[in-house]
């Protein structure tokens, strides 16, 4: 399923997106429609001179082109990327090493646009939440995305275990859903919020990916150990597990089998990714410095030739193979570096712990399955940033001046005249 609005023609798609950021400047609407694409980011592609572009990530370009081009914003084009430039830093090194990897070892057409997509992946939407958060876009960001992942979510419940549904497939359909899911946990205080847990934990556990499932059990674990409102989220996550384990109940046997293990598709289906991840460290073994190249992986076991993937299903592994350990170690300096900036300062905002909770359910998830394509890190970057709003908010007004002494009243206060 894909929509293909701009044609064939790159010139036709350019002109296409200037004409919409000058005949609708108002960016939040960008921005909301960005959000509301996300969970879809597989099937709703834009075909443009022969390449496939993300509808979520043209929405998320063209909703700071907007900001942008806004004549109140133009004395403030730092602040955004202010508020981020600590992950911005983070992504620096790793791109400069990726960067550099391309030019002088494997530069190619297609090195250099994988390149490129991985830029957008990570710096558009961290400075796209920092705009979010500052331009007040908050709210109807989170709610426009939380429902896309209940309406992907209704749809598992009618199909059960399939590869995939509304055109996206169960891994990545999985790491929505998660995230919307820590949303509604961290973000929503009424006690309604139960309902939408209960039906996106339903429909995590009807897309059958133990990757998710996984993550989502390290993000509850995280939560718990950062200790805000921590009766609050004991109760939410024992109506989680409670969720989860009725989800269980009611699936067919044959697909909590696969869940838990217990059937030979499930091994079988783990067993492919330790076969993917020793095909992909076989190949880095011959080039440990320089790698096959950005983009470049092609699996030679004849035990996965003929699996429709070019990606290992571990993102370290990708790291390796591609580009040696100088792009291994520049994209554990990009985690780490986030990571720790977010952990710092989790106390300003749920916010913070909103970003930490997504950012390690991702970076788990990527363990076990792919990570740069279809949307899967997006979302976790847009909600950096938008902790990196919060924080540079934060310091703003620690750092505001404050009177020396109260204001002294001198005589006697007023008194209402009596009638």
């Amino acid at each position: 399923m894909y929509v293909a609005l701009l044609g064939d023609q790159p010139a036709a798609g350019v002109v296409g997106l200037v004409l919409a950021v000058l005949l609708f400047r108002d960016w939040r609407v960008w921005a909301t429609l960005a959000a509301a694409t996300l969970p879809f980011a597989a099937p709703l592609v834009v075909s443009a001179g022969g390449l496939g572009l993300a509808l979520c990530d043209i929405f998320a370009v063209l909703a700071l082109a907007s900001y942008y081009s806004q004549g109140k914003h133009r004395d403030l084009p730092w602040r955004p990327l202010a508020a981020v430039a600590v992950p911005v830093a983070g992504a620096a090194v790793y791109f400069i090493v990726a960067g550099l990897q391309v030019v002088g070892v494997h530069p190619s057409i297609h090195t250099a646009l994988t390149l490129v997509q991985r830029i957008e992946l990570v710096v558009v939407w961290l400075v796209l939440g920092a705009v979010i958060y500052q331009g007040k876009a908050l709210r109807p960001v989170l709610i426009v995305y939380v429902a896309g992942s209940l309406l992907l979510a209704l749809a598992w419940y009618a199909a059960p275990g399939s590869t995939g549904v509304l055109g996206v497939q169960k891994n990545p359909a999985g790491s929505v859903i998660v995230v919307a899911i820590l949303i509604a946990l961290i973000m929503w205080k009424s006690t309604w919020r139960l309902v939408p847990v209960v039906i996106l934990v339903g429909g995590l556990a009807c897309t059958g990916s133990r990757g998710s499932m996984v993550s989502l059990a390290v993000a509850a674990l995280v939560l718990l150990a950062l200790g805000r409102s921590l009766k609050t989220s004991v109760i939410a996550l024992a109506g989680m597990g409670a969720a989860a384990w009725a989800a269980l109940a009611f699936l067919p046997a044959a697909m909590v089998d696969r869940i838990l293990n217990r059937s030979s598709e499930g091994r079988y289906n783990a067993d492919l990714r330790d076969v993917f991840v020793e095909d992909a460290l076989t190949q880095w073994s011959h080039h440990q410095w320089t790698g096959v190249g950005i983009g470049e992986y092609q699996q030679y076991f004849s035990a996965i030739i003929r699996v429709p993937t070019t990606d290992p299903h571990n993102v370290y592994a990708l790291a390796l193979v591609e580009g040696g350990w100088p792009l291994l170690l520049g994209f554990l300096f990009l985690m780490g570096v986030t990571m720790v900036w977010l952990v710092r300062h989790f106390r300003v905002s749920p916010l913070i712990v909103l970003a930490i909770c997504a950012s390690a359910a991702t970076f788990v998830h990527a363990y076990i399955d792919v990570y740069w394509v279809r949307g899967t890190p997006s979302l976790a970057w847009l909600l950096v940033g938008i902790a990196g709003g919060a924080i540079a908010a934060s310091m703003s007004a620690e750092l505001e001046p404050k009177p020396e002494h109260e204001p002294v009243q001198i005589g006697r206060p007023a008194t209402p005249m009596r009638r």
